[in-house]
């Protein structure tokens, strides 16, 4: 009687959830949502069932067990299940005919049961698309040989200092341009001429960067902050793709060259003490200055030897 096209997509759904968690408020609603099609399933089956046997009765049987079944619920839900049932239980004292519908109700119970403790749930908070790509790149980086690792840690230590004085410059220019843009706003006597001021502070600044600095401290911290963790993410991935083609269990740093623009890297990677390939790695920085942000350019180069 139960539905296949259903109950499959239930253990799919229940499979899924069991194994990865339940990701979004919108699986959780899925599943619920196919439960209550088991049961709608199911009870308009056994409905239509009983129908079709009754042209044998007589008309006040058929009177009989339509003045009950208009009183009942037609659609039974998840939340509404029990509800549903202690009210067809009644009517089954009167009419016998109702215990079929409480077998075939009571035959999709497990899918209740488990549709009410997913409904219970606190769905996972939401992933961004960047989250995913940051813990499918660190996925990554940690099956690297642990010579490997170690390269890319070298890797990242070598910008880190340049980086870090890049950002400490920009914070402090986006401060003070964020105190310097409100008072300026600030000092204007009316509505039409700070509408005219932020017109071309956004010709100065640009839309989005006029928006962040009309905003709190705090969401600039922010978006400051994630600009950096961002290069040494976007250096780290770039580093491990290429680092994972080799297998390795040793590298060592040839050459480590500082300058105003950047860091230029050499390492000779070795496989069972014997030379495969030489890594070069150079990071060359844009922006920082003033108030662009800063940009950090990564060339990579692997040779075999």
């Amino acid at each position: 009687m139960l539905s296949n096209k259903y109950t499959q997509k239930h253990e799919e759904l229940l499979s899924e959830i069991e194994s990865v968690g339940l990701n979004t408020k919108a699986a959780q609603k899925d599943f619920i949502s196919n439960a209550n099609r088991i049961i709608e399933t199911v009870k308009s089956d056994i409905d239509r069932v009983i129908r079709m046997e009754m042209v044998h009765l007589s008309d006040a049987e058929k009177d009989a067990y339509f003045n009950l079944n208009w009183k009942l619920p037609t659609t039974v839900y998840v939340h509404q299940y029990e509800a549903a049932l202690v009210k067809i239980h009644k009517a089954a004292k009167i009419n016998p005919v109702f215990n079929r519908t409480i077998e075939a109700l009571e035959s999709v119970r497990k899918f209740v049961v488990e549709a009410l403790e997913v409904k219970a749930m606190t769905p996972m908070p939401r992933m961004t698309r960047s989250d995913v790509q940051r813990e499918a790149h660190e996925a990554r980086w940690k099956k690297l040989p642990k010579a490997a690792q170690q390269t890319v840690d070298s890797i990242i230590d070598s910008v880190t200092v340049k980086i870090e004085e890049r950002h400490q410059a920009r914070k402090v220019m986006l401060c003070n341009a964020q105190t310097e843009v409100k008072k300026e706003l600030n000092t204007q006597p009316d509505y039409k001429s700070r509408k005219v001021l932020k017109s071309k502070l956004a010709g100065q600044y640009g839309i989005a960067l006029l928006g962040l600095l009309l905003g709190s401290d705090k969401d600039l911290d922010k978006v400051i902050e994630d600009e950096r963790l961002g290069e040494y993410r976007k250096i780290r991935y770039a580093a491990t793709q290429r680092l994972g083609e080799y297998t390795i269990d040793e590298a060592v740093a040839k050459s480590v060259r500082s300058g105003a623009d950047g860091i230029e890297c050499e390492f000779k990677l070795y496989n069972k003490c014997v030379a495969v390939a030489t890594f070069e790695f150079k990071a060359i920085f844009a922006g920082g200055y003033n108030i662009q942000r800063l940009h950090v350019r990564t060339i990579f180069n692997i040779k075999a030897i």
